[in-house]
């Protein structure tokens, strides 16, 4: 593999990743996130494609479909595991509201 082929896979793996955020949404800590899991994501597609000897959509010495396939897995899993941006926050802030049932409020559902 050639330093050029290098670049470009890292090229092409941090254009998956911004656009992954751009697409998603999210604050600019996420671009971070994303950016690595696309560029593990990538390699490790790459590496697998080499020892499976899956050559589909070759540029140069790079398989574009299985590292583009596992970018996109990567991406999604990363985006899952980190969960919504707040997630925890607002998931506290709602297990400090009362739950509202229809025999405690006022007016309706008394049992008689």
């Amino acid at each position: 593999m050639t330093l050029q082929s290098i670049l470009l896979g890292f090229v092409i793996a941090t254009a998956c990743g911004v656009l992954f955020h751009f697409v998603r949404g999210g604050p600019v800590s996420r671009i971070g996130l994303y950016l690595l899991a696309a560029w593990i994501a990538f390699w490790a597609g790459q590496l697998l494609s080499l020892l499976t000897g899956w050559t589909w959509g070759r540029l140069g010495t790079l398989n574009l479909v299985p590292a583009l396939t596992a970018t996109f897995i990567g991406l999604l899993a990363a985006s899952v595991l980190a969960g919504s941006p707040g997630g925890w926050k607002r998931l506290l802030e709602l297990h400090d509201e009362p739950p509202e049932d229809d025999l405690h409020s006022s007016g309706g559902g008394r049992l008689r």
